[in-house]
């Protein structure tokens, strides 16, 4: 609901832009308001276990919107950095309590009858999601995503691998020291944004 809000709130400004309702920067708008976006969207999606990119983002993004449509001035907004303090901070609590800080990697393994699926997410920290030993079905279907950081993904020796690259100002690498043929029996798909993506064995 709260990430629906944001996008709604977000077009409702872009929409005063267009019609000539507000004066603002569009670009500058949609840009700030990304930013509001993608850190609801971690605050939700995490429940609130890392706080403090998400509230970095939300902040900023904040800060930079209400600078566009003229209810804060830059000199304003600037004064809210003491809130980056006290989110670390909350950060620092909450990472003692759960044992991480700015957003461990996940891993989520799940396999059955029919095949398997299996993910590894980098957001802000390294993941490494080692597939030797984990019985992963054949044919199988791999997610490893790059988000600020990196994901090395160790593959079985054996494995003819197939990967499917989306890339945004980062790299996907296939570092392998063996590379079997044949009919490929795992499928990498690997998002490397602002991140790497490594394929070792």
């Amino acid at each position: 609901m709260l990430l629906g809000g944001l996008v709604v709130a977000l077009g409702l400004i872009l929409l005063a832009d267009t019609t000539g309702l507000v004066a603002v920067d569009g670009f500058a708008v949609f840009l700030a308001g990304a930013l509001v976006v993608y850190g609801g969207y971690r605050l939700v999606s995490e429940r609130a276990r890392h706080l403090f990119w998400p509230g970095t983002f939300v902040l900023v993004g904040a800060g930079w919107l209400l600078v566009e449509v003229g209810l804060l001035t830059g000199a304003q907004a600037r004064g809210l950095w003491p809130v980056l303090v006290v989110l670390f901070g909350a950060s620092l609590l909450r990472g003692r309590r759960d044992g991480s800080l700015f957003g461990s990697p996940a891993i989520v393994i799940a396999t059955g009858d029919g095949g398997g699926a299996t993910r590894a997410t980098a957001l802000f920290e390294d993941a490494r999601l080692d597939l030797r030993g984990l019985g992963v079905p054949t044919p199988a279907a791999v997610e490893a995503t790059a988000v600020f950081d990196d994901v090395e993904v160790v593959v079985p020796e054996g494995r003819v691998v197939v990967v499917d690259t989306t890339t945004v100002f980062g790299s996907v690498n296939d570092l392998r020291r063996t590379r079997p043929t044949g009919d490929p029996d795992l499928l990498i798909e690997a998002t490397a944004v602002f991140g790497d993506v490594r394929i070792v064995d």
